[in-house]
C-alpha cells in the first residue's frame, strides 16, 4: 500500500494485487460496496491519517476508485469543502435572475492549488485539446472542452470539480481569464 497527499485536500492510496488478495476484496467489491471493501477503505483513512496528517475530520468525502495499470486499484479520496457546497446556496440569495450559460457537451473543470501544479499536470499532456484558463481566489481554474476520457490525467495533479452550470458560470463570472481556447498549448509554451 501507498498512500500519497496530493494536495491540502486529497489524497491518493494505491493498493497492489497482493494488497487485494491479502483482504479478499476487488475492484467489483468496491463497485458494490461489500463489507470488506469498507473495511479496508476505513483502514485506509486511519493510515493515511497517521502517515499524513491528513485529518478528514467528519468531512463528506468523494471517493474515486480505478485499476491500477500494474494490477491492484488506486483511490483518490477528496474532502468536499464547505464553499463548493455552499456556492448554489449563494446563487439562489442573489435577486438577478440572469440565466446561466449551458455547459457544453464534455466540458469538464479541475482546480489547481497553485500554478506549479498546474504546468506539472500539462508539461506532460500531450493531446491537443480546447481549453479556458481562470484564476479565482489563488486557485487555478482548467475549464477543458473534450469528448475524450481525459479526466483521470487531470485528476492526478488537480481537483476535479462537478461541471454544473453555477460552478462554471461562478469561475467565468469572477475568476480572471488567463488563456482562452488554447491554455494548454499557452502554458505549455511559456512554462
Amino acid at each position: 500500500m501507498k498512500i500519497e497527499k496530493i494536495s491540502y485536500n486529497k489524497i491518493k492510496m494505491t493498493v497492489s494485487a497482493l494488497d487485494m488478495i491479502k483482504w479478499g476484496v476487488s475492484l467489483d467489491n468496491f463497485v458494490q460496496d461489500t463489507p470488506e471493501a469498507r473495511e479496508l477503505f476505513w483502514t485506509l483513512i486511519k493510515r493515511a491519517e497517521f502517515e499524513t496528517g491528513f485529518s478528514f475530520d467528519d468531512s463528506r468525502l468523494m471517493v474515486e476508485a480505478m485499476p491500477h495499470k500494474y494490477d491492484g486499484i488506486v483511490l483518490f479520496v477528496t474532502k468536499i469543502e464547505d464553499d463548493i457546497l455552499n456556492i448554489p446556496q449563494t446563487v439562489k440569495k442573489s435577486k438577478i435572475r440572469a440565466k446561466a450559460p449551458r455547459v457544453r457537451t464534455g466540458e469538464e473543470i479541475f482546480r489547481f492549488d497553485g500554478i506549479d501544479g498546474l504546468i506539472n499536470c500539462l508539461k506532460n499532456f500531450d493531446k491537443d485539446i480546447q481549453a479556458d484558463l481562470y484564476k479565482y481566489l489563488d486557485n487555478y481554474y482548467l475549464i477543458i472542452y473534450c469528448n475524450e476520457n481525459v479526466w483521470a490525467y487531470f485528476n492526478e495533479y488537480g481537483d476535479r470539480l462537478i461541471a454544473r452550470d453555477y460552478e462554471i458560470s461562478h469561475i467565468r463570472e469572477h475568476g480572471k481569464l488567463i488563456a482562452e481556447g488554447n491554455a494548454i498549448y499557452t502554458i505549455k509554451k511559456y512554462f
